[in-house]
């Protein structure tokens, strides 16, 4: 693939084994360094289109990239070295005895040493502010603070593509207030997943609506989350 676009989309289709399809013609391109706002109702495709971009769900119809890579079985592995992908749900991502354990766990299964590793790990997580948690063991976390390491998880591998599915979802104010100080802060392109609209008009300057696995508007921010009639159609007021 030629183009140097960070996500690239064209008449893009993809479904679940089923034969349910979810994403049908999905057009829409992300220069590097974006940061955009995927909003719509649920079930519109969301989580779906994480699953593509990060080769989880093969693309069945049109053409994608990512990083300047097809979007192919044979560059997978080489994509999520470049995209970090942060569940919604924490413990969808979460699995190892400690937090340490947790977030050492991308850099060693990307050729770091354990003592590299563990000098990513606790960067990470002293970045996001939970460097006093490396010996605890997750489950006993607060929702907030799983969602930190989460983060940290996906920070210590250094990606260039953020997708975030709903990081304020389920959180008290006080955590909600620090995961959008904390994704402000994310270097890189970003989509950040979310039917938080708050969140979206803080953090991005550009907002895709999906609808049933469609694209439906795609302008500025502030366009798009002031007009009602049109957040109204899309289920989104």
């Amino acid at each position: 693939m030629t183009e140097a676009k960070a996500i690239m989309l064209e008449n893009v289709s993809a479904g679940y084994r089923d034969g349910r399809p979810v994403l049908r013609g999905l057009s829409f391109v992300l220069e590097p360094g974006e940061r955009v706002a995927l909003i719509g109702p649920t079930g519109a495709g969301k989580s779906t289109l994480f699953s593509v971009l990060t080769g989880l769900l093969p693309v069945e119809a049109g053409r994608a990239g990512v990083a300047g890579l097809a979007l192919e079985r044979a560059n997978y592995r080489a994509i999520r070295r470049k995209v970090g992908l942060v569940f919604q749900d924490p413990d969808d991502q979460l699995f190892m005895p400690t937090v340490l354990d947790d977030v050492t766990f991308g850099p060693l299964n990307q050729g770091a040493t354990d003592a590299q590793a563990e000098r990513l790990a606790r960067d990470a997580l002293q970045r996001l502010g939970v460097a006093g948690l490396a010996d605890r063991f997750p489950r006993h976390l607060s929702y907030g603070e799983r969602k930190r390491v989460a983060m940290a998880a996906v920070l210590c591998q250094g990606p260039e593509i953020w997708l975030l599915d709903e990081p304020t979802a389920n959180l008290d104010p006080r955590h909600r207030r620090l995961l959008i100080d904390l994704v402000a802060d994310l270097q890189g392109t970003l989509i950040l997943a979310t039917h938080d609209l708050d969140a979206a008009a803080r953090l991005c300057r550009r907002v895709i609506i999906l609808n049933e696995g469609r694209v439906v508007a795609d302008g500025p921010a502030a366009e798009i989350l002031g007009d009602e009639d049109l957040l109204d159609r899309a289920g989104l007021r």
